[in-house]
């Protein structure tokens, strides 16, 4: 295990006569929006960026109650900076932003890693792939390692993890704290109440402030992030929650519960890991990522000092960086000049 301990780097202001008064910003990347039907009907909506003709595909997987939205800013980064040689995939995962929940019941993380293997079919059937995957979407690659182990090594070329668990998320039994298991518990009755009960759940959520308001804002800011995060950030993940379908709200909690794949990753030991956390982060805290760096020795794990569980969004660079490097290494090396 490799592990890095990054500085909050401090912005500095560029100086305007540094700066030529005709540049211009580079043109947003391509896009394609397209679906990918999953094996029990799910609609999975699909955003793809760069040259579909790139010879190296990320495909990035996104978080409980969060959309591919959340990658947006680290798939446009990629694919501004290598130009024609790295495609970019992001999806919704099923029962979040545009994507439809399927009838597989009940949702799985398990379910999830199919629902990627589809994705990969249907949008890199050949070449070279790397995975990123934050918090669930981390565990949904961790299940794909498990359930699907021929694919790493052959067409899995690397995998990042960011603020993720491979098991015990919520702690409900000894040897964890009282407290703990108390709070463990505590959710898992809500979200049980939410599922047999998702109108009289809604109602009560309506009764709770908006994230146009201060107070849910704040709230957000408190649970996800680090203290210096920019508002425009906190907002935009605060949107995304409160967009949540009660389905996919209280419907995948008991997946993330359920949700233990130690012991089983030793696909992922094929290829380069690279594992990043918010050290300030309270739904995955560090200890989560040192686990799994302590079952992949060979997996780089860097802790983001400051940054809180949206550390893709509060600081992308943290994970733009670590794509690249697997992106160059899924390449192979350069060819050498002849000459």
């Amino acid at each position: 295990m490799t592990e890095a301990t990054a500085p909050a780097a401090a912005p500095v202001p560029a100086s305007p006569a540094a700066v030529p008064a005709a540049r211009e910003a580079p043109p947003a990347p391509v896009r394609r929006i397209h679906v990918v039907l999953a094996r029990d009907g799910a609609a999975l909506h699909v955003v793809e960026y760069g040259d579909p003709r790139a010879p190296v595909t990320v495909v990035l997987a996104h978080g409980w109650t969060l959309t591919h939205g959340s990658w947006t800013a680290a798939a446009r980064a990629l694919v501004e900076e290598a130009g024609e040689s790295v495609r970019v995939v992001t999806y919704d995962q099923r029962g979040h932003g545009r994507s439809s929940s399927g009838l597989a019941r009940p949702f799985s993380v398990d379910q999830l890693a199919e629902d990627l293997l589809d994705v990969l079919d249907a949008t890199a059937p050949s070449g070279p792939v790397v995975l990123g995957g934050h918090s669930m979407g981390g565990m949904t690659i961790m299940a794909l390692a498990a359930a699907h182990p021929e694919l790493f090594g052959e067409r899995v070329a690397g995998a990042l993890l960011v603020g993720t668990s491979g098991g015990d998320l919520v702690p409900v039994a000894p040897p964890f704290p009282l407290r703990d298991r108390v709070r463990g518990r505590a959710g898992l009755r809500l979200f049980a109440f939410g599922e047999r009960r998702p109108a009289a759940f809604a109602r009560g959520r309506r009764l709770l402030p908006g994230p146009q308001t201060k107070a849910h804002v704040r709230a957000v800011k408190q649970s996800l992030f680090g203290p210096d995060a920019e508002e425009a950030v906190v907002r935009s993940c605060a949107w995304m929650v409160h967009n949540t379908s009660v389905e996919a709200l209280c419907g995948f909690f008991p997946a993330l519960a359920a949700h233990d794949k130690s012991g089983q990753l030793a696909a992922l030991s094929s290829v380069p890991v690279r594992i990043v956390v918010g050290g300030l982060d309270k739904l995955t805290p560090v200890g989560h990522s040192k686990r799994l760096a302590a079952e992949l020795p060979h997996a780089e794990l860097r802790v983001e000092s400051g940054c809180g569980h949206m550390v893709l969004t509060e600081r992308p660079e943290s994970v733009t960086t670590p794509l690249r490097e697997l992106c160059r290494a899924a390449a192979g090396p350069s060819p050498v000049p002849a000459g």
